[in-house]
C-alpha cells in the first residue's frame, strides 16, 4: 500500500499531466460565445441533469462511413447547483460524435480520487451541425431532422451574440461501451465501433 504522501505526488503527477494533454482545448463560457449561422464551427448544448457536478464530459468523433474513431475528441465542463439542472454550452469542430464517458473527482483528506464512468451498453451517435446550437439530451434524443429545440432557443435569447438558429442534435444511431476506448487516456484512431441502427 502506498503511504498516503507518495500517493498524493503520484496523483498530482498524474493531474498535471491531464491538463497538458486537455489544457489546451479550454472551456468557452456561455456569454464568450460569438457564434451565427454563418459559423464554420458548432455549438453543443449538453443538458443531462443525471450527470454529476462538477465533472467533464467526453466525447470523441466517429467516422460514420467507416465507423472508426477520428482520433479527435472534446470535453464539455460541467459545473453546477446539484439542484439545478443547465445547459452546458461550448463550441467545437462540427462532426459526428458520441458521449465517451464523465470524469469527475473527489477529494478524500489530501488524496484526490478520479472516477471515469463510462457510458454504459449503448450511447447515441449525433451530428453536430456547423452554423447551429445542437441541443443534446443525453440518452433522450428523437428521431428526425431539424428538430425544434424550444426550451433552449428561449434560454438562448438572453444572449444576442448567440444568433444562429437551435435545433436538437440529429440522431445518427448507437455504439455499444467499449472498456478499452473508455479508459485509454490516448484515443486510438484505428478503432473499429459499428454504429447500431443507423439513420
Amino acid at each position: 500500500m502506498f503511504h498516503p504522501l507518495l500517493r498524493f505526488l503520484k496523483i498530482m503527477v498524474f493531474s498535471s499531466l491531464s491538463f497538458t494533454l486537455t489544457g489546451c482545448l479550454g472551456f468557452i463560457n456561455m456569454t464568450d460565445i460569438k457564434f451565427s449561422e454563418s459559423s464554420d464551427t458548432a455549438v453543443i448544448a449538453l443538458l443531462n441533469s443525471d450527470m454529476r457536478v462538477n465533472a467533464r464530459a467526453q466525447f470523441l468523433e466517429i467516422d460514420v462511413k467507416t465507423e472508426r474513431l477520428t482520433g479527435n475528441w472534446f470535453l464539455v465542463d460541467m459545473k453546477r447547483d446539484a439542484k439545478t439542472p443547465a445547459f452546458f454550452v461550448k463550441e467545437v469542430p462540427a462532426g459526428t460524435y458520441f458521449l465517451n464517458k464523465v470524469v469527475s473527482s473527489s477529494d478524500v483528506g489530501i488524496v484526490r480520487y478520479t472516477n471515469h464512468k463510462c457510458h454504459g451498453k449503448v450511447s447515441e451517435v449525433f451530428d453536430l451541425r456547423e452554423g447551429r446550437v445542437n441541443e443534446v439530451r443525453s440518452g433522450k434524443l428523437s428521431k428526425g431532422d431539424d428538430l425544434p429545440a424550444k426550451e433552449l432557443a428561449g434560454i438562448l435569447k438572453q444572449w444576442p451574440n448567440i444568433s444562429a438558429p437551435v435545433y436538437q442534435a440529429k440522431l445518427v444511431g448507437y455504439v455499444t461501451g467499449n472498456l478499452k476506448v473508455c479508459a485509454d487516456r490516448g484515443i486510438d484512431e484505428d478503432v473499429h465501433m459499428p454504429i447500431l441502427q443507423k439513420k
